[in-house]
């Protein structure tokens, strides 16, 4: 019996694989290889997103806060066009800028369906519950659009939250009469 139970167990550790989760080694994750100059693209149409986000949301009542982990989710929804992300700023609950993702003169170019993500770590999330993002981009068509959202998890034993934000415009800016 006792050998049964050994070799049970061996065959479990051989064929079972371990992986520890992996652990965000920043605050924010965030690629910069899709990062260019904005001189290589003239845009004829901008808007600005504002995007809400929760570093953490109220339990029980309002003295207990549950911290989230955020990923940030820009979506190029056009087959043919690419989109231009010029702006990418994340604000905490008073208004005040945290961090500008994005250098002055410098762009982030989504090919057709390409998506790109940000991430920010529930444990070092210090936006608060009213934390929000500021995406400004162009289009060069007319058909080109951005879906710009966040996705709020986090677990606790059993317990498991997640919940969806998107972006809403807050401005449209028309370089010029170009039509695509």
């Amino acid at each position: 019996m006792k050998q049964v139970t050994l070799l049970l167990l061996l065959f479990t550790l051989l064929f079972t694989r371990c992986e520890t989760p992996k652990q965000a080694s920043d605050i924010f994750h965030f690629e910069m290889e899709g990062i260019q100059q904005l001189h290589n693209k003239k845009t004829f149409y901008r808007e600005k997103v504002y995007l809400p986000v929760y570093a953490d949301i109220y339990h029980t009542d309002q003295s207990r806060l549950f911290p989230l982990t955020a990923t940030i989710s820009l979506r190029n929804t056009n087959v043919r066009d690419s989109v231009y992300i010029y702006q990418l700023n994340y604000y905490n609950t008073k208004g005040e800028i945290l961090k500008e993702f994005m250098q002055p003169n410098m762009m982030l170019a989504l090919a057709p369906l390409e998506t790109y993500d940000l991430v920010i770590n529930n444990k070092q999330f210090q936006g608060g519950t009213g934390a929000n993002f500021i995406v400004e981009w162009g289009r060069t068509s007319r058909n080109a659009k951005l879906l710009v959202q966040a996705v709020m998890v986090s677990t606790s034993g059993q317990q498991g939250l997640s919940f969806i934000t998107e972006g809403h415009v807050i401005e449209s800016i028309h370089l010029d009469n170009k039509t695509n």
